[in-house]
């Protein structure tokens, strides 16, 4: 409460006034990034006033579980690609935005190659397809389980899985059935 006060001589008058001075809102999205899949968990730092998340821009629409207003909320795209998403927060008076961006990945192409039958006691070579770094097992039936066209030396018919992660750290698989066949007698 502020009072103004005029005197002139014997005579004053007065007036007071009351401010209220209110904390400014600082609205903490945390932090977006990459993520492989349409998933991602929230996690914007509870202020102090009311939040809700909205999405900005992107390609696609948009869920929050449990509610919009969790600052933890999982949010689910229904499009690959780039989302903005806003952490409002608002009080009686005061509002304040912070918005993080999430680019969602899909899971990269690999192709095992179609199946393959081979003579038992002999290898063959596997040829898997996409972008990114190899791993297939089981390995110990490659001369090299890190590459994408291993030689396998497959004693009895088996499934080779490929695992192809991608620059993100996206990872996806496929698989190949190598059947051994004995000669004939």
């Amino acid at each position: 409460v502020f009072r103004w006060t005029v005197i002139n001589g014997p005579c004053s008058a007065s007036a007071t006034i009351s401010i209220s001075f209110l904390e400014q809102l600082a609205a903490n999205a945390g932090n977006g990034g990459d993520e492989c899949g349409m998933v991602f968990q929230l996690n914007a730092v509870p202020g102090l006033g009311t939040g809700v998340w909205t999405m900005v821009t992107g390609p696609g629409s948009v869920t929050f579980s449990p509610n919009p207003n969790q600052p933890d909320a999982i949010v689910t795209v229904s499009q690959y690609g780039s989302y903005d998403f806003a952490w409002s927060e608002i009080t009686a008076n005061c509002s304040s935005v912070d918005v993080i961006r999430v680019v969602f990945h899909e899971p990269p192409a690999v192709d095992a190659g179609p199946d393959l039958s081979v003579c038992s006691g002999n290898s063959i070579q596997l040829e898997a397809t996409g972008s990114g770094s190899f791993s297939w097992s089981p390995a110990a039936l490659l001369n090299n389980p890190l590459i994408s066209n291993p030689v396998a030396l497959p004693s009895e018919t088996t499934v080779f899985t490929v695992n192809l992660t991608d620059s993100w750290g996206c990872i996806n698989s496929d698989q190949v059935l190598v059947k051994v066949l004995e000669p004939l007698s």
